[in-house]
């Protein structure tokens, strides 16, 4: 059994060999939709992006966004993420816009900003009264807002994607940031209750001594994999077949209650449904810093609600 890897193309990259070695992968971060396998050696353990869609189209309709204008990265996690907050939110009865994909390779250029532009401008004119950016992206974020900062057309509500929610690179970009603030640009990563946050204090006390800072969400959840991983090899017997180990695996996640909560897996090996975090960058005397301002409480799989956290 192996923990990890994290990010989806990562998965991708491993998911047959571990399968065709009877190897167990779990994933602590691994969100694009299109890996949901059933019959597959790898496991997810946080909600895929159809779960994470969920989340974003929920703080859209709090806000009264009626539109949205999609951006991403066009590699397999982003491209997801921007198919389940497209079709959820036209399903919510929202506008979106035919969208700006940009290259994997080489920052997002001028021309990837100006597109946008006109694409909120076509929605504007066609009656649309609250228009926003959806951005599903990593660290290039921060080339692309250098970008946009010079169209004043994208001075709109932009919403992120858990590949940016936490990023220091964004931060620490003076420029960047003050964009990022200007125009909200919450971004969600799974997310822990206030009750397992108390739960999980002397854990994350623990972890801060070490860091020197506190862990984020995805680490409790590989520190819960290890934990399930553990008791699956003592329920699984002495030298347990493959198909023995796998179903120990999820008789063991099933069954456990950790510092991420309840354990609950679906037919594809991925958790079922979770709560997510939405961080905001706010600014901090000269500099600026994540903030958590929203949080999107799941009372199961496609069912949920915003609550406010805190303000810039």
């Amino acid at each position: 059994m192996v923990v990890g890897p994290q990010k989806s193309s990562e998965v991708a990259a491993v998911r047959r060999a571990a399968t065709k070695l009877g190897v167990l992968v779990i994933s602590q971060g691994s969100t694009a939709h299109s890996l949901a396998y059933a019959a597959d050696n790898v496991f997810r353990f946080v909600p895929d992006d159809v779960r994470e869609g969920e989340a974003v189209v929920a703080l859209l309709r709090h806000d009264g966004i009626d539109a949205i204008v999609p951006v991403w990265r066009r590699d397999a996690g982003n491209a997801g993420l921007e198919r389940s907050v497209r079709r959820k939110f036209l399903a919510a009865g929202g506008k979106v816009s035919a969208g700006v994909p940009y290259a994997t390779k080489g920052a997002p250029s001028s021309a990837v900003a100006s597109s946008i532009s006109s694409q909120v401008a076509s929605l504007h004119n066609g009656g649309a009264k609250h228009v926003g950016g959806y951005l599903a992206a990593f660290d290039e974020v921060v080339d692309l807002f250098h970008a946009a900062r010079s169209e004043a057309a994208l001075r709109v509500p932009w919403y992120g994607s858990d590949g940016v929610a936490l990023a220091t690179s964004l931060v620490k970009d003076q420029a960047a940031g003050a964009f990022a603030h200007s125009v909200g640009y919450p971004n969600p990563t799974v997310g822990l209750s206030e009750s397992l946050l108390r739960r999980s204090a002397p854990l994350l006390a623990r972890a801060r001594k070490q860091l020197g800072r506190d862990p984020d969400a995805l680490a409790l959840t590989a520190y819960d994999a290890l934990r399930i991983a553990v008791v699956a090899r003592q329920r699984a017997g002495a030298a347990p077949s493959g198909a023995r180990l796998r179903r120990a695996l999820v008789a063991s996640a099933n069954a456990h209650v950790g510092v991420t909560g309840r354990m609950t897996l679906n037919r594809a090996g991925d958790r079922a449904y979770g709560n997510f975090d939405f961080w905001s960058v706010c600014p901090q005397h000269a500099k600026f810093r994540w903030v958590r301002t929203f949080e999107y409480a799941a009372n199961h799989a496609g069912s949920g609600r915003i609550l406010p956290r805190a303000r810039c």
